[in-house]
């Protein structure tokens, strides 16, 4: 019998073969990891809900549709609120009509363009208009801008504006019971974006783009919603409103232009029914809390018939009662998988007003600027407005110190967990990785 013994060089090619074996092997399960693990966590598209202010809004002249101009935020109509007020403001029926201002009916309690121009809010759909809130960007109109380039960047063949990166520009000036087509145009751009993603999108709102964002959500189905939406992000909400909107009602506020009163702004501001819709809700506030002191007495969010009362105004209560009566913001949302709750803490905030009596250098009571008492939160809302979707189920929280209202957007670190949420960065090469690594 003969037995054969394999010589060296024999050996050799064994070996060989054996590591070219063991190699291709080594590929195809990188190939098929690689595979599953884009599978398993492929970018979702996202959804932008801006809040109040969060949108471009253009005024058309009726007797010159042509001439369509940027009216917010257009920088000089700041320095001219009688101006913006013309074209941009509600007045109220109650009051002298004015022909060119949107009209408050406390009949039907609904709202209507007046007869000098019509506002407009474009680009449904795209970002154009939420990106920068000026046509001539600089930062301080920037709003959705820096997270929509940061999409971009990081996996620009997914996130592509207008197709997977969706903007939702609105009527910011009306609470969401009035703006009855936001809904159903939410529901077909959801799923509009779920054709072009080949998936389920994330839904991300903004300060009152998280109200408007939760009566959508609380319209929808649940078996929708499990269909179309992976994950809600609330940012910044208002959920129980603030106390800087309760100021805003009874004094005004120059929106940081220090050279106006803002007295001046306050037609513009009462006129809004989204600014009434947002003062603190009395299911969050106590009776026995404070909010607003004059000489004469002291208000709670308990006595808001009184205070607009008071100060001449009793159609903010009317249109706040009927945006609260067809809308919750505190009632969790159902029926999504992922919910985040993100806002910013430790910046001083709002928390109540104390009037003087009036003097020889200034007016009483409301026509005064307060001494504000100041307390936590996001520098525009309450803490306790912003936590309260830490209460929604198996929510994840994400509290950012010293984030304010609006620079939370910009923010590097709500970016870098928004784009982690939607899996934004490029798969890495696993193969690449494999053979350039120090294993051989």
């Amino acid at each position: 019998m003969l037995i054969r013994v394999d010589g060296p060089r024999s050996r050799v090619k064994h070996k060989l073969k054996f590591c070219f074996c063991v190699i291709a092997l080594l590929v195809v399960l990188c190939q098929t990891n690689i595979y599953f693990i884009s599978q398993a966590n492929p970018p979702a598209a996202i959804i932008l809900v801006p809040g109040d202010g969060g949108s471009q809004a253009y005024a058309r002249p009726r007797d010159d549709p042509s001439n369509l101009f940027l009216l917010w935020v257009n920088l000089r109509y700041f320095v001219t609120p009688g101006t913006l007020f013309t074209y941009f403001g509600y007045y109220l029926i109650l009051h002298l009509h004015h022909p060119s201002s949107l009209v408050y009916d406390p009949k039907t309690k609904t709202t209507s363009d007046g007869d000098t121009a019509t506002i407009e809010f474009p680009g449904w759909g795209d970002t154009a208009t939420v990106e920068n809130l000026d046509t001539y960007e600089h930062t301080k109109t920037e709003y959705f801008g820096p997270l929509v380039d940061k999409l971009s960047q990081l996996n620009p063949d997914f996130f592509q504006r207008n197709r997977t990166i969706r903007g939702c520009p609105y009527d910011f000036r009306r609470a969401p019971n009035e703006n009855k087509n936001f809904n159903s145009d939410l529901k077909e751009l959801i799923e509009q974006t779920y054709i072009n993603s080949g998936d389920r999108v994330i839904l991300l709102g903004h300060s009152m783009g998280v109200i408007y964002s939760l009566h959508f959500l609380q319209s929808m189905s649940n078996s929708w919603k499990k269909s179309y939406l992976r994950a809600f992000v609330a940012t910044s909400g208002p959920l129980a409103g603030a106390v800087k909107a309760l100021r805003i009602e009874c004094s005004g506020d120059n929106l940081g232009v220090f050279i106006e009163s803002p007295l001046n702004y306050r037609p513009i501001q009462r006129s809004m029914p989204s600014t009434a819709f947002l003062i603190p809700d009395e299911r969050v506030w106590g009776p026995d809390e404070m909010l607003v002191s004059t000489p004469s007495r002291n208000y709670s969010a308990h006595d808001y018939s009184d205070l607009f009362t008071d100060i001449n105004f009793i159609q903010a209560y009317d249109m706040r009662m009927q945006a609260r009566s067809e809308v919750d913001a505190l009632k969790a949302p159902t029926g999504v998988d992922e919910l985040y709750c993100i806002y910013g803490s430790n910046v001083s905030t709002a928390e109540r007003m104390v009037y003087s009596p009036p003097s020889y250098f200034h007016a009483g009571f409301p026509d005064q600027q307060p001494t504000v008492e100041y307390g936590n939160g996001d520098g525009t809302v309450n803490e306790r407005s912003l936590s309260i979707c830490q209460q929604w189920p198996n929510v994840k929280q994400l509290t950012l110190p010293q984030a304010e209202h609006l620079r939370i957007l910009s923010d590097t670190r709500f970016i870098d967990f928004v784009t982690t949420i939607a899996n934004a960065k490029k798969p890495i090469s696993l193969i690449a990785g494999w053979w350039n690594s120090s294993f051989f």
